[in-house]
């Protein structure tokens, strides 16, 4: 069976034209995921161990908090590497004895525009979550207190997943709109919207 997908009257790459940009949506969850913890602990641990008061006698707190912050980008890009290459090179040299799938990558359509919108999402969003959990810990006095703040900047990114289907069938609906202005919910539904066609370029 062949498929052939129109968008417009103008003839798209379908399915194999979505999968490149969502792979951003999957780095992002990963690297959330798996960071999140150390970027509200990074800075609440120092204060209540006193440490942030001996550093911010040598050095300005506007620096100390960019340093964590790109810091934690650094860890970041090194988890994804971390991740990413074992499974590239089990592919590229073990495959056969591995019994892993052959991937076509030709059949993927890489689409420039998409991938670069796709990249700068994925960073702005996890520079906002970054920033805002370093703030909270250095705001809140104890880490039970920043657990409650945590929790709701979760269910604030996650939230426009439970409206997938309006995502992608009426991008123009106002709740998809106001995911995709909303700071917080705007990462996930950007991206979504970027993979599907339907995020304008500005």
């Amino acid at each position: 069976m062949t498929t052939t997908t129109f968008t417009d009257g103008e003839e798209t790459a379908g399915f194999m034209g979505i999968i490149p940009p969502l792979i951003f949506v999957v780095i992002f969850f990963l690297v959330f995921m798996l960071l999140s913890n150390q970027m509200l602990i990074s800075t609440l641990e120092e204060k209540e161990n006193r440490v942030t008061e001996m550093i911010l006698t040598t050095l300005n707190s506007t620096a100390l908090i960019s340093g964590k912050i790109i810091s934690l980008f650094i860890v970041g890009f090194v988890q994804v590497l971390v991740f990413l290459v074992p499974v590239l090179v089990a592919y590229v040299f073990f495959r056969t004895s591995l019994n892993l799938p052959e991937i076509d990558l030709s059949s993927f359509t890489f689409n420039p525009v998409q991938m670069i919108i796709g990249a700068l999402l994925a960073l702005s969003g996890f520079a906002l979550f970054t920033g805002t959990l370093v703030a909270i810990g250095a705001v809140m006095p104890t880490a039970k207190d920043a657990g409650s703040w945590f929790s709701a900047l979760i269910v604030l990114m996650i939230v426009p997943l439970y409206s997938l289907s309006l995502v992608l069938s009426d991008p123009n609906n106002p709740v998809v709109q106001v995911f995709t202005y909303f700071p917080y919910s705007a990462p996930i539904t950007a991206m979504l919207r970027n993979a599907f066609g339907s995020l304008a370029g500005w």
